[in-house]
C-alpha cells in the first residue's frame, strides 16, 4: 500500500501500528485512515478550524468522540483519580491505547456502540485473552459509558446488560484452595523469595498486590498491620509461628519485606510468573495439581479458619473483609461436613437439655 502524506499531519509506527497527531494543536487522531478515511479527512478539517480559531474559545476541551476519545476523558476526570491505584491498574488492562484489551477498537466511534456490538466485543476478546478477560472488558465498558452518559458523552450505555460470559459446567474453580500436602511440596521447592511470598499469602492471608508493598514498617516484630490496597481495609495479623519465624531471621535488604536479587521491590507480574513456573514444573511432574495461584493460598486460610469454628466475625476480621457475602466465598472450600457435625452437635445437646428440663416439669 502506498505511503499518505498528509500536511499538518504527523504520522509514526509504534509496535507494528500506525499513529496520527494533528500538528497544531497535538491531538491524537483516533479514527483508523484506512478503515475510514472519509471520517479521518472530517476530523483533520474539523482540528484545521479549531487549529485557526474559527471554532471553540481558547482553553476549550476538544471532544474526540470515538471510544478512544471517552477513555481518554474519563482518565482524566476526577472520578478516575478517586480510583485505588490497583483499580486503575487494572481497568488499564482493557483501555491502554499500546496494550489494552479494546485497543483495536478505541478509533470506533461513539454511535457504533450498541449493546450487539458490546456482544461481539466480548466474544472476540474471549477467544484472543479468555473469558475473565472477555468479561472484565464488558465491566469497564459499563464503567467507562456509565461515566460518559452523565458527562453529555452518550445518551445510552450499550455495555449496560450485556450478560457475562459463563463458566463451563466442568471448568476447574479458580482460585482453589491449595491442599497442606500441595503447600508444602511448592514451599520446600521454591526460592527463599518465592517461599517468603507464599508464607505472607497463606499465613497473612495477602493478596499478591498486598505481598509485593508491604513494608518492613508494617512489621512491629509480632503483627503486620498493614491497609489493603483493593478494599483500603486495614489488616491486623498476629504472626503464626512460621510466618513469625520466616519474618523475624529474614535479612532487611531494603524498606519492602518482598524484595527481588537486585534488592529491587517485586512487581505483581513478576512474583506471578516466578510461582507459575514452579507449578507448572511441579504439575510436569504430577507431585500437584493445576490451578495453583497466590490468591488460592488466601482462600485456603479462609477454608482453614472456617474448619476451626470460627465465627465469622473473626473470619472477617482476619482477612480483612466488610461483608458477610465476601466472607461466604471461603466458606466453599471449607469441611462442610464438619461444620454440619458441629450443627448436629449442638442440636443433641439442646435436645438433651430440653427433655432433661421436661422430665423435671412432670
Amino acid at each position: 500500500m502506498p505511503s499518505i502524506h498528509l500536511r499538518g499531519i504527523k504520522s509514526y509506527r509504534s509496535k507494528g501500528r500506525l499513529y496520527h497527531y494533528h500538528r497544531a494543536t497535538g491531538v491524537r487522531i483516533d479514527v483508523d485512515l484506512e478503515a475510514m478515511p472519509e471520517r479521518f479527512l472530517a476530523r483533520v478539517r474539523e482540528l484545521d478550524a479549531v487549529a485557526a480559531g474559527i471554532q471553540a474559545p481558547t482553553g476549550s476541551t476538544i471532544r474526540i468522540e470515538t471510544l478512544g476519545g471517552l477513555f481518554d476523558a474519563w482518565h482524566k476526570s476526577q472520578e478516575w483519580k478517586a480510583l485505588k491505584l490497583q483499580t486503575r491498574q487494572t481497568y488499564e488492562r482493557v483501555i491502554a491505547p499500546d496494550i489494552g484489551a479494546l485497543a483495536t477498537v478505541r478509533a470506533r466511534p461513539l454511535a457504533e456502540f450498541t449493546p450487539p456490538f458490546v456482544v461481539g466485543l466480548r466474544d472476540a476478546v474471549g477467544k484472543k485473552r479468555k473469558r475473565w478477560m472477555a468479561n472484565y472488558a464488558v465491566k469497564v465498558l459499563r464503567i467507562a459509558f456509565g461515566w460518559g452518559r452523565v458527562h453529555g458523552w452518550c445518551q445510552t450505555n450499550p455495555a449496560q446488560g450485556v450478560p457475562l460470559l459463563p463458566r463451563l459446567a466442568d471448568a476447574p474453580a479458580r482460585n482453589r484452595p491449595w491442599s497442606p500436602e500441595e503447600f508444602k511440596i511448592v514451599s520446600d521447592r521454591a526460592s527463599p523469595r518465592l517461599r517468603r511470598a507464599i508464607m505472607l499469602a497463606y499465613y497473612a492471608g495477602m493478596r499478591i498486590g498486598d505481598i509485593v508493598s508491604v513494608t518492613w514498617s508494617d512489621w512491629d516484630g509480632d503483627y503486620l498491620n498493614f491497609r489493603q490496597s483493593k478494599t483500603g481495609q486495614l489488616v491486623n495479623v498476629r504472626a503464626p509461628a512460621p510466618l513469625h519465624e520466616e519474618l523475624a531471621n529474614t535479612a532487611r535488604e531494603g524498606a519492602y519485606i518482598m524484595v527481588n536479587e537486585q534488592s529491587q521491590p517485586y512487581t505483581r507480574d513478576g512474583l506471578q510468573t516466578n510461582l507459575w513456573k514452579l507449578v507448572k514444573a511441579l504439575v510436569a511432574e504430577d507431585l500437584v495439581k493445576p490451578g495453583l495461584c497466590f490468591h488460592g493460598l488466601r482462600h485456603s486460610l479462609g477454608s482453614a479458619l472456617y474448619d476451626l469454628g470460627l465465627d465469622r466475625e473473626a473470619r472477617k476480621a482476619a482477612l480483612g473483609h466488610s461483608s458477610d457475602a465476601a466472607s461466604m466465598v471461603y466458606e466453599r472450600g471449607g469441611n462442610r461436613r464438619a461444620a454440619s457435625d458441629r450443627a448436629f452437635a449442638a442440636l443433641d445437646a439442646h435436645l438433651a437439655t430440653a427433655v432433661g428440663k421436661s422430665k423435671n416439669a412432670k
